[in-house]
């Protein structure tokens, strides 16, 4: 068992050292959550910070915001953070794997699927 290769490395350095993020969600409202997960994305040092409003916000904390997920130009980006409404986080998580995210243990289909019905069955 190696210490720092392989396929498993790979996914944790990019989940703990992103070069971009994307904050789903993010608030114009400072007290809100969306608002301390952009100020903590922007605090950590990352390259690219996308925050993405799905309300129309322009910008966000001196950073262009999205519309949507879609929107976003990058098509590399490494890490989505959530902070909206329980009954929009599915699509909101679709749209993140239809913009090039992995999946929850996207090396174990069937751990993947079951994360997809566990949210979906925590929306019902």
């Amino acid at each position: 068992m190696g210490t720092n290769g392989g396929e498993g490395f790979e996914a944790f350095q990019v989940m703990f050292s992103p070069r971009s993020v994307a904050v789903v969600g993010a608030s114009t409202q400072g007290g809100k959550v969306g608002n301390f997960v952009l100020r903590s994305a922007l605090l950590s040092g990352v390259d690219k910070v996308y925050p993405v409003h799905a309300g129309g916000a322009e910008e966000i904390l001196g950073r262009r915001a999205y519309p949507s997920i879609e929107a976003i130009p990058d098509d590399a980006v490494d890490l989505f953070l959530f902070a909206v409404p329980q009954q929009h986080i599915l699509k909101s998580f679709e749209a993140a794997v239809a913009k090039g995210a992995a999946e929850p243990s996207s090396s174990r289909p069937d751990s993947a699927r079951r994360a997809k019905k566990d949210v979906a069955i925590s929306n019902a």
